[in-house]
C-alpha cells in the first residue's frame, strides 16, 4: 500500500506510513477542485490579494485532504500562521507543498519534478503569486487523472 503523503511502499493492512507516520487510508478524502489559473491570478490582482488568500486557503485544505498529510495545519491555519510570522511561514508552507507533489510523483513512479526548490525560490523572491499557479496547475493535472 502506497503512502498518500510521501509515496513509500507499506505493508497491506497498515494503519500509518512507516516513512512518515501519515495516516494510511483507503484514499483521497477531499477531492481536488479544478480551478482556472489565468482567471485566479486576475481575480487575485483585482481583489488586490483577497482573492489570493482565499485561494491559498482551498489549495491548503485540498492538498492536505486529498493527497497531503490530513493532520497537517489547515488552510486557515497556514494563512494565520504566514501572517504572525511575517511571511517566514509562507517559504516553509511552498517548500511542504511542492515536497507533497513531488512525493505523489514519486509514488507514481514518475521521476520527481523538484517542485519544493522551485517553489521555495519563487517565494523567496516574493513570487507568491507565481507559487500558487504552478502548484494550482500541478493540482488540475492530479484532478483531470493525467498524473
Amino acid at each position: 500500500m502506497k503512502c498518500f503523503s510521501c509515496g513509500a511502499d507499506n505493508i497491506d493492512g497498515a494503519a500509518t506510513c512507516q516513512n512518515c507516520g501519515a495516516p494510511l487510508n483507503q484514499g483521497p478524502q477531499i477531492q481536488l477542485q479544478k480551478r482556472d489559473v489565468v482567471k485566479a491570478v486576475i481575480f487575485s490582482i483585482i481583489t488586490l490579494g483577497i482573492y489570493a488568500i482565499y485561494w491559498f486557503v482551498k489549495m491548503t485544505d485540498e492538498i492536505n485532504g486529498s493527497i497531503g498529510n490530513p493532520s497537517d495545519a489547515s488552510g486557515v491555519t497556514a494563512f494565520l500562521l504566514t501572517l504572525v510570522t511575517c511571511g517566514i511561514y509562507g517559504f516553509y508552507w511552498s517548500y511542504k507543498k511542492g515536497e507533497i507533489i513531488d512525493n505523489y510523483y514519486a509514488g507514481k513512479g514518475l521521476p520527481k519534478p523538484n517542485n519544493a526548490v522551485i517553489y521555495l525560490v519563487l517565494s523567496l523572491f516574493g513570487l507568491s503569486i507565481v507559487t500558487y499557479a504552478l502548484l494550482q496547475n500541478e493540482l488540475n493535472k492530479i484532478a483531470a487523472g493525467e498524473i
